[in-house]
């Protein structure tokens, strides 16, 4: 259940113009993420994640930390059943409170962003309420077969 992963993706490459209402449009800078996250057992069915992630676009930077709590209620032949409960940060800016299940090959969350900043006339310091649905494509191991059946004609 040990595992570290790391990704860097790059969006924007083209740089795109864009506009409002029609209007004159200026390039988007390209953005670019960088994330690390790392996972590692602290009991039997406990598993703890913490997380960082960098995003750089045009002059702009963010930092967000964090992790969450994985309990596992099912792992064997390659089926995975748990629950987590995880917060972030976001440097300055606001935090985030995540509930998620892993249901074999879903991954179903549910978060709510806190506004930590001054930006209280564009959010009216409410947060948002945010709903994830991931699949991921795997191959699992066999299930061992306790009994061989015979054919018929035997």
């Amino acid at each position: 259940r040990e595992r570290i992963e790391a990704g860097f993706a790059l969006f924007n490459l083209t740089t795109p113009e864009i506009g409002f209402q029609g209007g004159p449009g200026s390039p988007l800078d390209t953005r670019s993420v960088f994330h690390v996250i790392t996972q590692f057992p602290v009991g039997e069915k406990l598993d703890v994640l913490p997380m960082v992630q960098y995003m750089a676009q045009g002059k702009f930077r963010e930092l967000s930390i964090g992790g969450s709590v994985r309990h596992i209620l099912l792992d064997r032949y390659g089926l995975t059943r748990a629950v987590r409960l995880g917060a972030y940060y976001r440097a300055a800016d606001a935090g985030n409170l995540y509930a998620g299940l892993e249901y074999d090959d879903w991954t179903f969350g549910i978060s709510y962003d806190i506004n930590l900043s001054d930006l209280e006339p564009a959010s009216n310091n409410r947060g948002a309420l945010e709903l994830t649905a991931i699949y991921i494509i795997r191959r699992r191991p066999l299930v061992p077969v306790r009994y061989k059946a015979c054919p018929d004609q035997l």
